[in-house]
């Protein structure tokens, strides 16, 4: 037998301490029945006590002569026990190696003792047909009568080479598919908190090497164990978490799984989804160790968020849809009635006086001037939406823009308590001042429209922060808070229900939102149920 220059694949010190055990047992044996017959045992005695032991036995003389084999030995290398006694050891060593191995006897015998045989290295026997099989050999020189012989116990360790050869092989099939997949490996003890995490753990989520691993083994310890995993993940995801990691220590379930965002190098979150389970449990069901896998799903989470914004935005669609649909249905549909049944009433009625056709062509003429404004609104606006309309800046006074807006409005404002606060001296902006005028008018038409006659109006134009900014402040019912954060957008109207004066297609708003933001400015609006409410915007200076 001689040794090959390859590293072990993982003999065990169980098994070598195994295979000195047996040589040791074998001398003591040997021992205790020359003791019991009273002088030396006779070649008989000592080939039964050798033809007992489970593994090859091999016994040379100082010369290195086989001179005792087993029946093991026979099963093993394939030679009868006459083939093989007489023979040199050097015939179940690999021709390759047998010179060098007559050496390696000789420097054993200059200090025999008790020992396995080539620890740490892969051992190899020849077997009769010149076939190699991998063994476990220990080493034990004992006096006989004829002088001192070695006695080498031989172990056939094919079965446990080849399972060793398939685990290195499974381990590396999981190590290439999780490289190829980018799956961080983990693997927890519930009882002491540690985790053990493969490099990949490490490196997906942007961490440098042993930068979260103590070591740069294939399996480390994470630093922290599962404290410092939970530090990992993101505040709010802290608590959900580690109460999941809780009720299935407590066994209450048979699977892991958790999706959480876990911190990187530079501050930002990546979502992971954590997928473990435990084979191992005790009496009482609990896991004595979790073993799992991270896949880092934040691209799967970015087209979850970006179809959940696609459905939104389709909502959204379909609310304007349905509001366009409205305003055809509705709104425009009252001016155009007014509008045909006047002018069928120019047509019927032959002996209406001069007076009676002026007013049916004036009332037929207001009808469809709603519908122009109504058609012109919603063009507008589509217009603002696409970048399309010009913004024609000047240097102008917000101040008597806003008055002319009020102005404008001519005889709505008569008999109501409508208030003008401006300050002294201009309040510039560069700004259109036809499209300002329209979102002034706009938002003092709504407030007279859904103010009752007895409340106030108050428009003030003012500085603030260095901005020009106008207010129109009503005393009206006030909007609903679950309302505000869309009573800007297109056909949006609250209140469906009240009674509506005048017609009112939803598009004043939008196109007030749209004209500001245009210029670079902001919009808003505050309001209280039964209070009224104010809306504002702020234009660049």
């Amino acid at each position: 037998m001689e040794v090959r220059s390859f590293p072990a694949l993982g003999r065990g010190r169980q098994s070598l301490m195994c295979d000195v055990f047996v040589s040791g047992f074998l001398r003591a044996l040997f021992a205790y029945h020359r003791r019991k017959a009273g002088g030396p045992l006779d070649e008989h005695a000592q080939a039964m006590l050798l033809e007992g032991a489970p593994d090859a036995m091999v016994v040379a003389d100082a010369s290195g002569t086989i001179v005792m084999i087993n029946a093991a030995t026979e099963r093993i290398f394939g030679y009868t026990r006459r083939e093989l006694v007489g023979m040199p050891i050097e015939a179940l060593v690999p021709e390759a190696s047998a010179a060098r191995h007559v050496g390696h006897r000789d420097t054993y015998l200059a200090k025999p003792a008790i020992r396995a045989m080539g620890s740490g290295l892969e051992l190899w026997g020849r077997r009769k047909d010149g076939s190699l099989v991998p063994v476990e050999i220990s080493l034990s020189p004992m006096d006989a009568p004829q002088g001192r012989v070695v006695v080498a116990a031989v172990r056939d360790i094919s079965e446990r080479r080849a399972a060793e050869r398939s685990l290195k092989e499974s381990e590396e099939r999981l190590a290439a598919a999780a490289r190829g997949a980018n799956l961080g490996l983990w693997d927890v003890d519930p009882r002491s908190g540690d985790v053990l995490v493969n490099e990949i753990f490490e490196s997906q989520l942007g961490y440098p090497p042993l930068a979260l691993r103590e070591t740069s083994d294939k399996w480390s310890r994470l630093r922290g164990g599962l404290d410092g995993w939970i530090e990992l993940l993101h505040p709010d995801d802290r608590g959900r978490v580690a109460d999941l990691i809780h009720h299935y220590f407590a066994g209450e379930s048979d699977t892991y799984a958790a999706e959480q965002r876990v911190r990187g190098p530079d501050g930002s979150y990546r979502w992971m989804l954590s997928v473990g389970s435990s084979v191992p449990r005790d009496e009482h069901g609990l896991p004595l160790r979790v073993n799992g896998v991270h896949i880092d799903v934040s691209e799967m989470k970015g087209l979850q968020v970006a179809l959940q914004h696609r459905y939104e935005e389709l909502q959204r669609l379909q609310g304007l849809r349905d509001g366009l649909v409205h305003m055809i249905v509705h709104d425009l549909r009252s001016p155009l009635t007014s509008v045909m049944g006047y002018l069928d009433l120019l047509r019927d009625i032959s002996d209406a006086s001069a007076e009676e056709r002026t007013s049916f062509v004036d009332k037929a003429y207001s009808g469809s001037q709603q519908m122009a404004e109504m058609i012109s609104s919603l063009l507008d606006i589509n217009r603002l939406e696409a970048g399309e309309m010009p913004v024609d800046r000047q240097s102008v006074d917000v101040c008597e823009v806003a008055a002319e807006a009020l102005r404008s409005l001519g005889g709505l404002t008569i008999g109501r308590n409508v208030t003008e606060i401006a300050p002294e001296g201009p309040v510039a902006s560069s700004c259109d001042p036809a499209l300002i005028r329209r979102v002034v008018g706009n938002l003092l038409g709504n407030a007279l429209k859904f103010t009752p006659e007895s409340g106030a109006i108050t428009i003030t134009t003012a500085r603030r922060d260095g901005r020009p900014r106008v207010e129109v402040t009503d005393t009206g019912p006030g909007i609903p808070t679950d309302f505000l954060g869309q009573i800007f957008d297109k056909f949006s109207q609250a209140g469906e229900g009240r009674a509506r004066k005048g017609y009112s297609t939803g598009l004043g708003l939008a196109f007030c939102k749209l004209a500001v933001e245009a210029h670079g400015g902001t919009i808003g609006v505050d309001s209280k149920v039964g209070a009224g409410s104010r809306f504002w915007f702020e234009l660049p200076a």
